[in-house]
């Protein structure tokens, strides 16, 4: 029957909706009858009339013999939408609260294995709208994906990625920053190197801070990635990195502080700015 139909659409069960019909129908009338017209056991109905009495649609008249139900009018059914609209606008603002501190919670996503981390480089990482901000041990890095950085530098020049790096005062790590530099032609790497005579550096670890993420790998034993999405949590770490920063050593800097162990990265360097020089006269 469409009429319960559009009943049960007000907030009415089907049985709510047989049973009040019911009784608009016979106009009055004890269970008995409202439950045979409604074509409904007469327990159910006892209950049944009893919520439509709570939501005025129902009234009740008892006297010495019986007690007599009367339909209310259909006009009484604007009320159950009022309530509606009364209890969602209370109801609103304490939602809206436990979601917006639901949001604010940190999802965590790990990956396991070379494969895992390999899809967290390319597939988020790489897709990042945000300047990239790593501090890792590049010599452990390349030990496990050879290439990874090559291509990283070919994406972040054709994308136009910025990125900022930290990396350890050790040769692999300072070789990748000098070719880094070398085929950088946009200065969208800024790479430096941590002091060194720091106890402690970057082992067995690649890290990196990215839009509303964090990203740490564990590249010793099993490899794990983890991924934090967290605003607060990435822009504290933004903070931290950048404290970092300002004791870290601009790797061309270090290895002209350096030149005498490091002379053939040196000559690159002197080449590199000469020839930055003579494009420059030239332009």
């Amino acid at each position: 029957m469409i009429l319960e139909k559009y009943l049960q659409q007000l907030g009415l069960s089907e049985k709510e909706s047989k049973v009040y019909i019911a009784t608009l129908q016979l106009g009055s009338g004890s269970v008995q009858e409202i439950a045979q017209k409604a074509g409904i056991k007469r327990p159910t109905t006892y209950t049944i009339i009893d919520e439509l009495v709570k939501k005025g649609l129902v009234s009740k008249k008892i006297s010495t013999k019986n007690t007599i139900f009367s339909a209310e009018g259909p006009e009484n059914l604007g009320n159950l939408l009022e309530q509606k609209k009364y209890a969602l606008s209370s109801a609103l603002p304490l939602l809206k609260n436990i979601y917006k501190e639901e949001s604010n919670k940190p999802s965590v996503k790990i990956y396991e294995g070379l494969d895992g981390t390999k899809q967290v480089y390319f597939n988020t990482i790489w897709m990042s709208k945000t300047e990239v901000l790593f501090f890792s041990s590049v010599k452990k890095l390349i030990s496990l994906y050879p290439n990874i950085l090559d291509s990283w530098v070919d994406h972040l020049q054709k994308e136009k990625i910025s990125t900022k790096e930290l990396i350890n005062p050790e040769r692999e790590d300072i070789i990748y920053g000098i070719n880094s530099y070398i085929n950088n032609n946009n200065n969208l790497q800024e790479i430096r190197i941590i002091p060194k005579g720091m106890k402690r550096k970057f082992t067995d670890s690649d890290h990196a801070i990215f839009d509303d993420k964090l990203m740490f790998v564990t590249l010793e034993g099993k490899i794990f990635t983890t991924v934090i999405k967290n605003k607060t949590l990435a822009d504290s770490m933004r903070t931290l990195f950048y404290l970092a920063c300002e004791k870290a050593t601009p790797v061309v800097d270090f290895v002209i502080k350096n030149k005498e162990e490091y002379p053939e990265l040196y000559r690159k360097i002197e080449a590199k700015q000469k020839k930055d020089r003579e494009e420059k006269q030239n332009s």
